[in-house]
């Protein structure tokens, strides 16, 4: 359908050159870069951007909610694009129960796995390094005071992502069986990596 498609197609300007047009600092991360594009009216794309959970936390006031509840309705994950995550000024996320926890998983696996024996809790599959919807959604969780327990694959790029996200959501943020002596404890598995590529973790 593309290739079809014969309208031209708006450029998006450089992030660092966009921000500085916006007046605003230099970019820090995907979001940011987004929003300075989005801020000298570049073209931003609200699909590919996206975020995989099961059951979770929305407000219902948010329209999220009732896309979500479709999947839960045929026993599957939520599938939100960054789209819909930010289509609403109401609040994306429902207020806290008592010690309410929202885990967030590496691998669609372990998420495929939550849905299939229906767990009831909250799961989010954050996929390596947060998607912008990712950040967007779990930052606005931990905002509205629920607690944020991140795991993550024993691997270099795994942690950095762990890392990235315990920063976003500071305190409210923990991580999630990544200890020194889980580690050790784990089976071996997936490609090697040498020491050097293992970033400091705060944790352990």
């Amino acid at each position: 359908a593309r290739c079809l498609d014969t309208a031209p197609r708006p450029r998006r300007p450089g992030a660092p050159r966009a921000a500085a047009v916006a007046g605003r600092g230099r970019p820090a991360d995907a979001a940011d870069m987004r929003q300075a594009g989005e801020a000298v009216g570049g073209w931003a794309d609200r699909v590919s951007s996206q975020i995989a959970g099961w059951s979770l936390p929305l407000h219902q006031a948010h329209p999220a909610a009732a896309v979500a509840a479709a999947y839960r309705e045929a026993d599957e994950p939520a599938l939100l694009t960054l789209g819909i995550v930010a289509r609403s000024e109401a609040p994306l996320i429902a207020p806290q129960p008592p010690n309410g926890t929202i885990w967030v998983v590496e691998g669609v696996s372990t998420l495929v796995a939550a849905a299939a024996q229906r767990v009831p809790a909250s799961v989010v599959c954050r996929g390596g390094t947060p998607s912008v919807a990712a950040a967007r959604l779990i930052r606005a969780a931990a905002s509205a005071g629920w607690n944020i327990a991140v795991s993550s694959d024993f691997e270099p790029g795994g942690l950095h992502g762990a890392i990235t996200l315990l920063r976003q959501v500071q305190r409210a943020g923990r991580p999630w069986r990544l200890t020194a002596a889980e580690y050790l404890a784990a089976p071996a598995e997936g490609e090697p990596f040498s020491p050097d590529q293992v970033p400091d973790t705060p944790w352990d």
